[in-house]
């Protein structure tokens, strides 16, 4: 174990000016470097921004098929029809003059809260409940 002498002096981080860095798969990249001298000046590059922006896609990828999946379980067990699991308020007809009314409140209402998914309950035309329950 090191023992710093000067602890007014010390500095834990130095960064130095960018160096050009090779990515096996991009090529070559600018990239920050610091030297990191609590761990004996060991240097640490940024990683490819290529490399980081595509792992960051796959990420978010992963994420919405595992919440696409999460909402189908949601919708099977309230025996909720495959044909309603894609539906949204832009494709609903509002025939008279009260459903365009609340489809305009819906509508709105979804702006607002910017819910992914929204469940409306209610008998056949029929004024319906809304339950947010899937973000």
């Amino acid at each position: 174990m090191k023992v710093i002498q000067n602890h007014s002096t010390y500095e834990p981080l130095a960064v130095l000016p960018e160096e050009q860095c090779i990515c096996p798969i991009h090529g070559s990249y600018p990239a920050k470097v610091m030297v990191l001298n609590f761990l004996d000046g060991k240097k640490m590059r940024a990683r490819c921004p290529k490399c980081v922006a595509e792992e960051e896609a796959a990420e978010q990828a992963r994420e919405k098929k595992a919440r696409h999946q999460r909402n189908i379980l949601v919708y099977q067990s309230m025996n909720i029809g495959r044909r309603y699991w894609e539906t949204d308020f832009d494709a609903f007809n509002a025939y008279t003059p009260q459903l365009a009314k609340y489809l305009g409140s819906r509508k709105t209402l979804r702006k607002i809260t910017r819910a992914e998914s929204w469940l409306c309950l209610g008998e056949t035309a029929r004024e319906k409940r809304i339950s947010r329950f899937l973000s």
